[in-house]
């Protein structure tokens, strides 16, 4: 990132909640906040982690997963984190990839298996556990185009095949849309309903354009 006083080993996750206003996390533990379209970039929060993941509902309420077994929430856009951890229902050990329509959130992780998502339909309040053990052995990244409808990339099993999973009913089931050879499928994005993406590992990248069929 320009403009920041060192070069980490990864930034894994960036997101704007404007074309001006964005954020950026990563591997050193530290999030960054942009005001000016990715221009300068000031330092928020430190924290012994590794920073893996971050979403913001609006320009107040936010998310930071790791992969040390922490979440972070801000109320107030990023000027104080705390570690909400403790209060989910499941003691994960990491946050990889998060999606948001409205109050609604999804968190799913881990990409070094188990696999599960994590859902708050009131911006982070209270959360409930889905188990995704029998659709993938790792979560890595996350993608919902409407609060009942998205998808889920990961792995079969610890460097199994990549898998993309899809919900139609917010998590109560999934269904297998498509394998790879790749031993993860990672980011994943839709630029609407239709025409979506995914990268794998070693630079795979697939594409759809009948909204993941």
């Amino acid at each position: 990132l320009p403009n920041t006083p060192e070069t980490p080993d990864r930034f894994d996750d960036i997101y704007f909640v404007t074309d001006s206003t964005g954020w950026a996390v990563n591997s050193q533990g530290k999030i960054y906040k942009t005001t000016d379209a990715g221009s300068n970039w000031n330092l928020q929060f430190t924290a012994n982690v590794y920073f893996r993941s971050v979403e913001f509902l609006n320009a107040d309420t936010g998310f930071a997963g790791t992969l040390d077994g922490k979440f972070f929430k801000t109320t107030n856009g990023g000027n104080l984190w705390y570690n909400f951890e403790d209060s989910l229902p499941l003691q994960v050990d990491g946050i990889c990839g998060m999606s948001h329509v409205g109050n609604t959130i999804y968190a799913c992780g881990i990409w070094s298996t188990p696999a599960y998502v994590l859902k708050s339909v009131d911006a982070g309040t209270t959360w409930s556990v889905i188990n995704l053990s029998a659709y993938a052995g790792a979560a890595v990244d996350c993608w919902f185009l409407s609060e009942d409808t998205g998808f889920v990339s990961g792995s079969s099993a610890l460097y199994g095949d990549g898998v993309i999973l899809k919900t139609t009913n917010g998590g109560a089931s999934f269904t297998l849309q498509t394998t790879g050879t790749t031993y993860y499928f990672l980011k994943i994005y839709f630029l609407d309903p239709l025409k979506g993406f995914a990268i794998g590992e070693h630079g795979t990248l697939i594409k759809t354009t009948d909204g993941g069929v």
